[in-house]
C-alpha cells in the first residue's frame, strides 16, 4: 500500500509570502490509509481544511482521495526554518510520514523577522 502526496500550489514548492495557503491532495489504495491525515512542521500541527477534489477522483478512479488546504503563517514556524527551507510532514494512519521541503524566499523571511521584532 502506498500513499501519494501531491502539492498543487505552490507548484514549485517555494513560499514567497509570510502567509500562504498550500493546496494539494493525497491518494491511497484503501480509505483507512488516509484516516487521521494530518500535517506538521516539527511537532507543531498545521491548520488544515479538507476539500473535495473531483478532478483527482476522476483521474484516479481506483484510489481514495483526500484534498486539503493548509493555512500557514510562516512567522509561527520560523524556528523550523533551516537554510531557507521548512519541512512539512504529511502523516497518515498507516505509513511512515512523507516529508516535503519548501524553499522560503528571502522576502518572506524578512517579513517574518520584521513582524517578530516589531520593525
Amino acid at each position: 500500500m502506498a500513499t501519494t502526496v501531491y502539492i498543487d500550489d505552490p507548484h514549485d514548492l517555494e513560499i514567497s509570502k509570510s502567509i500562504v495557503t498550500i493546496k494539494g491532495w493525497c491518494s491511497a489504495d484503501a480509505r483507512e490509509e488516509l484516516r487521521g491525515l494530518r500535517f506538521q512542521i516539527g511537532r507543531s500541527q498545521v491548520l488544515c481544511t479538507p476539500m473535495e477534489r473531483p478532478d483527482v477522483t476522476e483521474a484516479l478512479p481506483d484510489k481514495f482521495v483526500a484534498g486539503f488546504l493548509l493555512h500557514l503563517d510562516l512567522s509561527y514556524y520560523m524556528w523550523a526554518v533551516r537554510n531557507c527551507e521548512v519541512t512539512l510532514r504529511v502523516i497518515t494512519a498507516t505509513e511512515t510520514p512523507t516529508e516535503i521541503r519548501f524553499q522560503i524566499s528571502a522576502s518572506a523571511i524578512g517579513t517574518c523577522l520584521a513582524t517578530a521584532t516589531g520593525l
